[in-house]
């Protein structure tokens, strides 16, 4: 009886150390992504520019509409008012629903002059509805 108690103390006792140092680095990407985050804020020439985009395989008006399986790219323009500047920096913060973006082989947000540009390769067979939000850095 001694000896079962024992080894199920040692195997959650082993079990917490693997999550700690799996979650570790997580952590400090985080971390490291919100101090990076805080210093683009604090610049005084940097306007932070934050919008909502939808995309989905069956669209209506104002959504990112999804064809085949072939990576797509859309340039999404800012949101007005217009303003003076140019982005320089974009990423997405916000995925709704969060499994969504689990359906793509690849996204990415990369800022270009008048907006950002969303590149996506979608998964076979995979019906998507995601609403995500972009946070760019306008100069």
């Amino acid at each position: 009886m001694t000896l079962m108690v024992c080894l199920i103390v040692l195997a959650a006792a082993a079990i917490g150390t693997l999550l700690y140092t799996r979650y570790l680095e997580s952590r400090a990407r985080v971390e490291a992504l919100e101090n990076r985050v805080e210093k683009l804020e604090s610049r005084e020439t940097s306007r932070v520019r934050t919008w909502t985009e939808i995309i989905a395989t069956s669209a209506s008006n104002g959504v990112l509409q999804l064809n085949g399986t072939q990576l797509q790219q859309f340039r999404v323009k800012r949101p007005r008012p217009w303003e003076p500047g140019w982005f320089s920096e974009a990423w997405v913060t916000e995925c709704d629903p969060r499994s969504e973006v689990l359906k793509f082989d690849e996204f990415s947000v990369v800022p270009f002059k008048e907006g950002v540009i969303v590149s996506v390769r979608p998964r076979t067979n995979e019906p998507i509805a995601m609403r995500f939000k972009i946070i760019g850095v306008m100069r």
